[in-house]
């Protein structure tokens, strides 16, 4: 995965890059949402009544350094959650020239003018707030993204993904945006589903980021060690009050990833959040640098 890149020495030359993208609204937790090269999970859990989402907080430096203060989830309004993977943000000789959770809070605000009234009448508000954010991000890329990263692009290889939570008086949507690199100039898009009406009490989890293979490791108890530590999940649940219960499992997730993952690509503190049907955001854990609502 092509890393965060908050300061680099090296001068942006425009690349004529077409990327494109695809909007799926999730299904099944079979396999993860996107995979990329190494480093970061998001783990998202949703329900008929509710949406929950934790992640890790490390942020890798073009240098190859890290930190662990990235604000991976975040809040565009009381009732409304944004997460990005991959390459979400660049800044060149403090130039921006691109920022994911900054196009997402533009994209909501044209979408929430459009809709005079916000998500309750419409269902399908994330996946239109994911549509325009779509085309902000592909532009600001084209305009900005450096040769050399070009270079190292692969066709179909994801460049930067989005998840978008928007909460609801009667359900909860969840919208997953993804911008790859065209295919030999031709248009290459991921296929469009929709959410099936009637969801199911149960939580289903799934993940994006580059780690998302030990996720579902983990979520689906494939290994040994993946045995063992269910043992300890069991009986960490059992202190889990049943309101916390799916955002105390998603966080556990995500700290099962940094337990076996990589230790230069997914990094602690974990941040978590939950958006239940008819209510704002509840903050399960967040860091100090991070705000409870940008």
């Amino acid at each position: 995965m092509l890393r965060k890149c908050c300061q680099c020495n090296s001068v942006r030359t425009k690349a004529n890059l077409e990327l494109v993208v695809g909007v799926i609204l999730l299904l099944t937790a079979t396999h993860a949402l996107a995979q990329f090269k190494s480093g970061t999970i998001i783990v998202v859990g949703w329900s008929e009544h509710k949406v929950v989402i934790a992640s890790d907080s490390r942020g890798r430096e073009e240098n190859g350094s890290y930190r662990d203060d990235s604000c991976k989830i975040v809040a565009l309004n009381d009732k409304f959650l944004f997460a990005s993977s991959g390459r979400p943000r660049d800044v060149t000789g403090g130039i921006v020239g691109w920022d994911a959770a900054e196009q997402a809070k533009t994209a909501l605000t044209t979408i929430l003018k459009q809709a005079e009234g916000g998500t309750d009448s419409d269902s399908y508000f994330a996946k239109k707030v994911a549509d325009v954010w779509r085309n902000l991000m592909i532009k600001n890329i084209n305009d900005h993204i450096r040769r050399q990263e070009v270079a190292r692009l692969k066709p179909k290889q994801i460049y930067v993904d989005g998840l978008f939570i928007a909460g609801g008086p009667v359900q909860s949507r969840v919208a997953y945006a993804v911008i790859a690199r065209n295919n030999d100039n031709a248009a290459f898009f991921l296929p469009e589903l929709r959410v099936p009406s009637e969801l199911s009490d149960k939580t289903t989890f799934n993940a994006t980021g580059g780690e998302s293979a030990i996720f579902l490791e983990f979520l689906n108890d494939t290994s040994d060690r993946a045995k063992k530590e269910r043992l300890i999940t069991d009986r960490l649940s059992k202190k889990w009050t049943p309101q916390e219960a799916d955002a105390r499992m998603a966080i556990r997730l995500v700290d099962l990833v940094i337990k076996y993952g990589p230790p230069s690509d997914v990094g602690p503190p974990v941040d978590a959040a939950q958006l239940s049907v008819g209510h704002t955001i509840h903050w399960i854990q967040r860091k100090e640098n991070c705000k409870r609502n940008q």
